[in-house]
């Protein structure tokens, strides 16, 4: 199979042009850059020239201005903003749940899809970066918890297989900390079950920010000698139900 591929080099020089003049980050320019320097790269575990089909996230991009402006434009707030980006996942992840593992481990893979279908999100999302100069590590990075369709893909497919699917990918008001800090950066976001758990319990019984990381640095040290994979999520609910009441309790002496 082969699939559409952008290097890094390329990626930061689109990143610059947006950069440089903002009415360029629109869905014809970013199409006519990718059909400029983009490549393609075969999957190593197929023969067949079939090109990947990714005509579910053309559909997307082609809706996501009008998204975006239902979400309040360029005056939306930061929570706005957060919640299109919970709301986007599913698609994402529907959209691309079919490809090969050895094409998502590629990351000129999502530098593609990042230029190619998320240019104006991209922007949107992540306007502070924007008007900073510093847009650019959202195009280029190998980083999950920065590369947009990456992200969105991850945070759908470490909850989907759990209780809560797709719509607990969005339950988190302004859960940009919880999602970025303590899911995708660290193992729980690989442990479906343990992922739900935490989410719902997110969701239903919010923490604010210190009280969140101090409950997801206990997580984090148990994987030292907990398999926590192998949790149920009615288990790992009753792990992390512990460890609040642990908390609260030391907060009480």
């Amino acid at each position: 199979m082969r699939y559409p591929i952008l290097n890094t080099k390329d990626a930061v020089a689109f990143a610059a042009t947006i950069t440089a003049d903002q009415a360029s980050a629109n869905l014809t320019i970013a199409a006519s850059f990718c059909a400029e320097y983009a490549g393609w790269s075969q999957s190593p575990l197929s023969d067949s020239q079939k090109e990947i089909d990714l005509s579910a996230l053309g559909k997307l991009a082609e809706n996501l201005p009008k998204l975006i402006r239902d979400a309040g434009g360029s005056k939306a707030s930061p929570a706005n903003r957060e919640q299109l980006e919970g709301e986007l996942t599913e698609a994402v992840h529907v959209a691309l749940k079919s490809v090969p593992i050895e094409i998502l481990d590629d990351a000129r893979f999502w530098r593609y899809l990042a230029v190619r279908y998320f240019t104006e999100f991209v922007v949107w999302r992540e306007n502070k970066a924007l008007g900073k100069g510093n847009i650019e590590k959202y195009f280029a990075s190998k980083e999950s918890h920065e590369s947009i369709p990456l992200r969105l893909y991850l945070r759908a497919q470490s909850v989907m297989g759990g209780s809560g699917g797709y719509e607990l990918a969005a339950a988190i008001p302004e859960g940009t900390d919880f999602w970025r800090s303590h899911i995708l950066r660290v193992r729980t976001g690989r442990a479906t079950p343990l992922t739900t758990a935490f989410a719902g319990m997110q969701s239903k019984q919010r923490l604010t920010t210190n009280p969140l990381r101090a409950l997801a640095k206990l997580v984090n040290r148990m994987w030292a000698n907990v398999m926590l994979f192998e949790y149920s999520e009615k288990q790992a609910t009753e792990v992390l139900t512990s460890l609040r009441t642990q908390m609260d309790e030391q907060d009480d002496d």
